[in-house]
């Protein structure tokens, strides 16, 4: 389960960041804390994370412990949140190195991982990933797999390789967008949390394959960004709490909760 927090969400006002960090940000420590079977990821831009400090340190001292305790992987994006493609290559290699220091300042650590900005991808980024120290990156199955009816539909629940332009390679990990839209559909309480866990058992196979459950926003759970006019109203209850259900429900079904770096590992 992969949380993506940004502060600069383009529609929300810098006035609301505060209850931002208190309904969105520390109920996902919370989650981690109560529940021993869960490891959770977290991706944050540098920027973000330094304008979390701001707001609430002792938000980031959470985080580092439960990181150090290994209930939390952290993974990196860059010191802003840039569409990688449209930016010199330059660009792309000074904001992912400007988001390691971040990373490593903040949370004393050099994530192994990076999710992709907006799931733009380009061959072209990969150097700039590369040079910054990370072993992989994540981006999204659904659109390119459109573009390439050549590849293994396996491929999609294990990590693989690819190559930059000049010839390094580096390991992606697949996020399906389908599945983590039904997550948030069973949070926000559109389908019940034992209809979700059969759905997302239905991508089992014979042997082990790893999903990302979620890998999209926090700040479209017990607040609402006001993008769209289809946003689903909060309802009296915890959203975070319903959360807690769903996952209940799918660790009680089989569902093994890993992380990213386990993967990797398991990939070698």
């Amino acid at each position: 389960v992969l949380f993506h927090l940004n502060l600069n969400f383009s529609s929300v006002e810098v006035s609301e960041r505060p209850a931002i960090v208190e309904r969105c940000y520390w109920p996902i420590l919370r989650l981690a804390e109560r529940h021993p079977w869960l490891t959770l990821t977290l991706e944050a831009s540098g920027h973000t994370l330094e304008r979390i400090e701001r707001i609430d340190p002792r938000w980031i001292d959470r985080l580092r412990a439960l990181i150090s305790a290994g209930r939390v992987e952290f993974v990196g994006s860059g010191d802003t949140q840039l569409i990688g493609p449209l930016v010199p290559a330059s660009v792309n290699r000074w904001n992912q190195a400007l988001g390691r220091g971040s990373y490593e300042r903040l949370l004393g650590i050099a994530p192994r991982v990076a999710l992709v900005n907006e799931m733009a991808w380009s061959q072209g980024l990969v150097d700039a990933y590369l040079d910054a120290g990370y072993e992989a990156l994540i981006t999204e199955w659904n659109n390119p797999r459109r573009f390439h009816p050549e590849w293994d539909e396996e491929a999609r629940y294990r990590a693989v390789w690819t190559e930059s332009p000049t010839g390094r390679r580096i390991q992606l990990l697949w996020a399906d967008a389908l599945l983590f839209q039904g997550f948030q559909r069973a949070v926000h309480g559109e389908r019940e949390p034992e209809e979700h866990a059969d759905k997302v058992l239905e991508r089992a196979g014979a042997s082990a394959r790893h999903l990302f459950l979620y890998a999209n926003d926090a700040e479209v759970f017990d607040y609402r960004p006001g993008r769209y006019a289809s946003e689903p109203k909060l309802a009296g209850t915890s959203e975070w709490e319903r959360m807690g259900r769903v996952l209940t429900a799918l660790r009680e079904r089989g569902v093994e909760f890993t992380s990213p770096a386990h993967v990797l590992s398991d990939a070698r």
